[in-house]
């Protein structure tokens, strides 16, 4: 019989070691709910805020283009009076200066090509003289390069020297 006894409070403390362990693991978890709950309340309000800010942009932008399109207006019926009174076009040229659709080259684009293959010739000039030099003054080297031996002329006579 105490053998049943202590079996069973073995068995009890178990359960109240497990119990208690289950209970702390069930504080963390609902500790970790209400920390994600936080920051998502934050991401919230961050992206509430974000909306806010791209809907008053989007109502800057509506009004910059209802000015533009006006802007727009008066110019081309300013430029059709002032084509009527006979004017020099002078918008004509402020629309040019000012459309995206015009992408003339430089002037200065041709000079700079030009430029650039007159020096990459001048470069091919130099390194092939550079090259011809090297090789022809080899040779020459070589034929002066030979020692100047004392040659007896005669037996009589002294020792010449080549010039």
């Amino acid at each position: 019989m105490d053998f049943l006894k202590c079996k069973s409070e073995l068995e009890y403390i178990k359960l109240l070691d497990e119990n208690i362990s289950l209970e702390l693991a069930n504080m963390k978890l609902e500790d970790t709910l209400t920390k994600k709950k936080d920051e998502l309340m934050w991401v919230k309000d961050d992206l509430l805020s974000a909306q806010k800010a791209v809907i008053e942009k989007d109502s800057f932008l509506q009004e910059t283009n209802f000015l533009l399109l006006e802007h727009i207006s008066k110019t081309s019926s300013e430029s059709k009076q002032n084509e009527a009174i006979g004017g020099d076009k002078g918008l004509e040229k402020d629309n040019e200066i000012t459309s995206p659709e015009i992408t003339s080259e430089s002037p200065y684009s041709l000079f700079f090509q030009h430029a650039i293959i007159f020096i990459i010739v001048l470069l091919i000039i130099y390194i092939l003289r550079c090259v011809f030099f090297h090789l022809y003054s080899v040779c020459e080297k070589q034929t002066k390069n030979i020692p100047n031996y004392k040659i007896p002329l005669n037996r009589n006579q002294g020792y010449g020297f080549l010039i």
